[in-house]
């Protein structure tokens, strides 16, 4: 039920996106601000051929336009090759002829030339996790030794780049890195890394801020000051996620990313055991049902799911009365605390400051 001070949202149902933990929390990287930092990353558990069968046989009967599949853990290359061939063969078997797309996120650390290869001739899209330069990805990002990574990280993306192997960055700010976006902007754009995301580290436990996150305050100096550095370079080659989604919104068009279109209820992860979850950050949210003894079908129809995604399509009537609401939709569900979305300040500030620099422009 809707309480007084949330809206329903406009429909904005779309192809769901199919979202597979293959090695559910398995990682072998123990990074300090991680979800599943409270639990035994040293546990593999691939997610059984069967099950990963019956996702992709379940997807072939919904009627979509296109069918995305992004395989994630922990650190989901740890399933070994073998899983993704065969991943490869469930969908020519069930989704012949239509239009699939692979990705993966990786945290790069087992990205050898073997695997290289497999991800060129797979066509599979890849995303790698680096926070920036040296000192700021040693800081969080470590192994179960607590050593660094960057070095073997960085190792892997400059074999991936001269292998011709095209990919993605997500950098994880935090409070470690949100004082530094010129430099974080630099050192991807000098490495030749010209298209990247930022994930904004922010989490509370027992009602306190956790020491690695980032404020409403801080994310918003942190993006106006990236979008002047992008601006300056004046590079259509350097695409930034959260600008090139922001900037679409204040053109008219939608968002592509979840965060900004409004269009959280149509993605949903499958765990290794086949539990359909809503997206991993909804991470102690009950299961929508199971693959192996349900469909995905039914559990789009359950009612843990409808109930989930009527939460979600619900927005604070302040978020309804804002002149940006056709831009962020409230953005990312997960980060509504209460009646007030997060980054809700800093968003209002950021998208002010990026018309203002962009009327300034068309003036001159």
């Amino acid at each position: 039920m809707l309480t007084p001070t949330q809206t329903k949202t406009a429909d904005t149902r779309r192809a769901v996106s199919l979202i597979a933990r293959v090695v559910g929390k398995g990682c072998n990287l123990r990074c300090i601000y991680c979800w599943s930092r409270h639990f035994d990353q040293s546990l593999l558990e691939t997610m059984p051929f069967e099950v990963a069968e019956k996702l992709i046989k379940d997807a072939s009967r919904l009627d979509q336009p296109v069918y995305s599949f992004v395989w994630l853990g922990g650190e989901p290359i740890l399933a070994g090759m073998d899983f993704f061939r065969h991943i490869l063969d469930y969908q020519r078997r069930y989704l012949n002829n239509r239009l699939v797309r692979n990705k993966v996120q990786t945290n790069g650390l087992a990205l050898d030339d073997e695997w290289i290869r497999f991800l060129l001739d797979s066509s599979f899209k890849i995303g790698i996790s680096i926070d920036g330069p040296k000192d700021i990805q040693d800081y969080y990002r470590v192994d179960a030794e607590n050593k660094g990574s960057f070095d073997r990280v960085f190792h892997n993306i400059k074999k991936c780049q001269e292998a011709g192997l095209k990919f993605g960055v997500i950098a994880t700010i935090t409070d470690i890195s949100v004082s530094q976006p010129e430099r974080i902007f630099d050192f991807f754009v000098s490495n030749n890394i010209k298209g990247f995301g930022l994930n904004f580290a922010h989490e509370m436990d027992n009602g306190q801020l956790l020491p690695f996150s980032v404020t409403a305050d801080q994310y918003a100096e942190f993006m106006t000051r990236i979008f002047d550095r992008w601006l300056e370079a004046n590079d259509p080659r350097i695409r930034i996620r959260e600008i090139d989604n922001l900037i679409a919104g204040l053109l008219g068009g939608r968002p592509k990313t979840c965060s900004f279109n409004g269009s959280c209820g149509n993605f949903f992860s499958v765990d290794v055991n086949g539990d359909v979850l809503p997206c991993e950050r909804f991470a102690t949210a009950a299961p929508f049902g199971n693959l192996m003894d349900s469909s995905i079908q039914a559990c789009l129809s359950s009612r843990g799911y409808q109930q989930h995604n009527q939460e979600v399509s619900c927005l604070p009537r302040a978020c309804l009365r804002c002149q940006w609401l056709n831009v962020c939709h409230g953005g990312c569900a997960h980060y509504r605390n209460g009646n007030k979305p997060v980054f809700c300040a800093g968003n209002r500030r950021l998208l002010q400051h990026i018309v203002n620099r962009l009327t300034t422009l068309t003036k001159s």
